[in-house]
């Protein structure tokens, strides 16, 4: 299920607005003990850890299912003091403890043996599959925020809990179209596992310091219940104004030596490393802008059966360029996708430099936006560059000490 950096970055903009209207600072790492998010969410950790202390489960004998202690230890992880990760007590009523079954288990000899060998698997010998997931459903019924849970204190570093109406909203602001309310299976289990991994992985591409898979689901949770409903819901496709970040190598349009190549020069001079951590996500949102304007751009000529083979390579860097696309005749067409501010400049290593000089029909597709622009994508062929347009911002030094 394909993570678009588009609707991520819309998202991610919000969760730090909300974060820097709550802190009065936007949010560089979940470890900051002084973050509004760290002091909202960090007692998540706290709950599994004592959970893993209340069960025990190294201690746990064979010999013992059926005798309810395994029960007992697993109700009582359930029912520590501070835990609201699911919904056990019963301010709505007995039947609305979601472990309600877990309870009558006590009394019914049968079901306690059963689930008490399920506990035995999943804790003491370390079984947390689809099998124990689906037998927990089967039993308990289909209470997904439980079971979840359940394997959340099994392994707090594989698995996660979830709130499914929640998390559901924060799916549709990121333009996921995965449910999980109502949809309590392993299958589903995974593929929410699977969609909070690629959001942990887009955090860090929007710069922030080395997410856990808890923060992502952290990100999430305060996504979808943030109060301010009007900015709740994102489309996938793109919607307001994207700020992004970048740096300067290539001066296009200016003459070499002249001042505006000069101040390109003088503008290099910053914290490469933080430019580039902002660069990876810059990058993805403008390659999927660019994608989508090629597709169009082949659409518009009548050739739909091209632009459904138009292709991001991006992962490949060895080709020297993020898009495999095609002249309306059908000859191939090279892109290298570049975003760029208000001003007509942007970095290019040396394998794209050279590739751009090698392969016909190679293109820079430079996405322009700025805070106060939608984005746009400029099409600027390779043939118009010479190697008078480069500005160098960095060097290699070599030395010998003998």
């Amino acid at each position: 299920m394909r993570l678009s950096p588009v609707a991520f970055h819309h998202a991610f903009r919000r969760f730090q607005k909300i974060h820097r209207r709550e802190d009065r600072a936007y949010l560089d790492s979940f470890r900051n003990p002084q973050a509004y998010v760290h002091r909202m969410e960090d007692y998540k950790e706290g709950v599994a850890r004592q959970a893993e202390r209340i069960l025990d489960a190294e201690r746990w004998a064979h010999r013992e299912i059926g005798q309810g202690r395994i029960l007992r230890s697993v109700i009582a992880a359930i029912e520590q003091p501070g835990n609201n990760l699911l919904q056990w007590d019963a301010r709505f009523g007995a039947q609305g403890r979601v472990h309600r079954r877990l309870l009558e288990a006590e009394n019914q000899r049968r079901l306690r043996k059963e689930l008490e060998a399920v506990f035995f698997d999943l804790y003491a010998r370390h079984r947390a599959d689809g099998d124990k997931f689906e037998h927990l459903a089967f039993l308990c019924g289909k209470r997904y925020e439980l079971i979840a849970y359940l394997f959340f204190i099994a392994d707090r570093h594989a698995f996660l809990p979830i709130r499914t109406t929640c998390f559901d909203r924060a799916f549709t602001e990121l333009g996921l179209e995965l449910k999980t309310t109502r949809q309590c299976s392993w299958s589903n289990y995974r593929a929410y596992l699977e969609v909070m991994h690629r959001v942990r992985s887009a955090l860090t591409d929007e710069g922030i310091i080395e997410p856990s898979l808890l923060d992502a689901h952290s990100f999430c949770w305060l996504l979808a219940t943030d109060g301010r409903t009007k900015e709740r819901r994102m489309p996938p496709r793109v919607r307001g104004h994207l700020r992004l970040f970048t740096g300067v190598i290539l001066e296009v349009s200016s003459k070499p030596g002249s001042p505006a190549a000069d101040r390109a020069v003088n503008d290099c001079v910053v914290d490469m490393q933080a430019v580039g951590e902002r660069r990876i996500a810059a990058g993805r949102v403008a390659e999927e802008i660019a994608l989508k304007e090629e597709q169009n751009r082949l659409l518009h000529y009548g050739r739909p059966s091209l632009a459904r083979r138009v292709k991001l390579v991006s992962d490949r860097p060895g080709l020297g360029y993020d898009i495999r696309s095609f002249e309306h005749d059908g000859a191939p067409r090279h892109i290298e996708v570049k975003h760029i501010g208000q001003r007509s400049a942007f970095f290019l290593s040396r394998h794209e430099w050279l590739q751009s000089q090698k392969l016909q029909n190679y293109w820079f597709y430079l996405v322009r936006s700025t805070e106060a622009t939608q984005p746009r994508v400029e099409r600027l062929s390779a043939d118009r560059l010479t190697i008078e347009h480069l500005v160098p911002t960095q060097y290699l030094v070599q030395w010998n000490d003998a």
